[in-house]
């Protein structure tokens, strides 16, 4: 094999890979650049939204959106963020028009300084009608249980 042969062959590897090099980089670049548009994208349009005072998270209509204007009045030290969460939360006691009782329930827990948390709404929208005060007593022990303890 001549030595220009061999020097032929070296040249066209490293053309070859520059070429690859630079497809790479290419591809590289348009997806850098497709990344940074779709998130400048994103948070134009998240910008806007909140400019607009349209949260990502607030109810549109129904009950829910009722509830959350009932809980920013009433429960003062409740947060947008916590009402809306809050009144998805209960939303079964929202459609059986329980809304008011759980709202007042959570106004006077929040005045108390008690959390606007998960655990307040859940506690607020168990204590209505027959479970307003905490549920019936628990039934007797069965006698069967008397007798054979007296049987021993």
């Amino acid at each position: 094999m001549s030595r220009a042969a061999i020097g032929s062959s070296f040249l066209s590897w490293v053309c070859g890979s520059l070429r690859s090099l630079t497809r790479a980089f290419w591809i590289h670049l348009a997806l850098a650049l497709c990344a940074i548009v779709a998130l400048s994208c994103d948070f134009a349009v998240s910008g806007g939204l909140r400019a607009a005072g349209l949260e990502g998270d607030a109810p549109t209509g129904g009950p829910e959106e009722k509830c959350v204007h009932a809980c920013e009045a009433r429960a003062s030290r409740c947060t947008h963020h916590q009402c809306v969460r809050g009144c998805n939360f209960v939303l079964d006691r929202l459609v059986q028009h329980e809304g008011p009782t759980v709202i007042a329930c959570v106004a006077r827990t929040t005045q108390a300084n008690i959390a606007c948390d998960d655990h307040t709404w859940a506690t607020c929208g168990t204590r209505i009608g027959l479970y307003a005060d905490g549920g019936p007593p628990a039934p007797p022990p069965s006698r069967d249980d008397d007798d054979e303890e007296e049987e021993e």
